[in-house]
């Protein structure tokens, strides 16, 4: 299977509460009254730049967005839950292995890719051009080297997935 073919990862996203100035409760007061809102943060793999929402307005629209075909259904799911995890004080799923663990990196890798928001060893496999000149040299290296790493445990899932639904193992 060639890394083009893969499937596309979704984008990273935080969450993070501000204060925001409710204006006609100001208005209303006489002087300035503030209140909590959630925002997230939409950041692509790889990248430095940011897109930011209120979290209200964004899981919206991500059910306009699956309804006409724009968003994977597993994708808006998978931020439901996690904007639920963290509203719960808990802390954001990884999907997929985790590259603080891959011992494949060195501890200067781990936070060269960390610092350009490659969390895991499935978003260095799918990393684009602009994020490899980001990690510098040995990037390629390192992608290559995850794709071998996600094929390998792709096969491992699907060989112990065969084995356990063959016919012949089940007893």
């Amino acid at each position: 299977m060639s890394i083009a073919l893969m499937p596309q990862r979704p984008p990273y996203v935080t969450f993070e509460q501000r204060a925001v100035e409710d204006r006609n409760a100001s208005i209303a007061a006489g002087g300035m009254v503030m209140r909590d809102v959630d925002f997230v943060i939409v950041r692509q793999i790889g990248s430095n730049d940011s897109v930011v929402f209120k979290v209200e307005t964004w899981l919206q629209q991500n059910k306009m967005d699956v309804s006409q075909g724009r968003l994977s259904p597993l994708h808006a799911s998978h931020y439901e839950q996690s904007y639920k995890m963290w509203k719960a004080g808990q802390e954001l799923p990884v999907t997929g292995t985790p590259i603080k663990t891959w011992p494949v990196l060195s501890p200067s890798q781990v936070g060269a890719l960390l610092s350009i928001h490659v969390r895991t060893v499935e978003d260095l496999a799918t990393l684009n051009d602009e994020g490899l000149k980001r990690v510098g040299m040995g990037a390629i290296d390192l992608k290559q080297k995850a794709h071998a790493s996600w094929e390998a445990a792709r096969r491992d899932i699907f060989d112990a997935w065969t084995f356990e639904t063959d016919p012949a193992n089940l007893q």
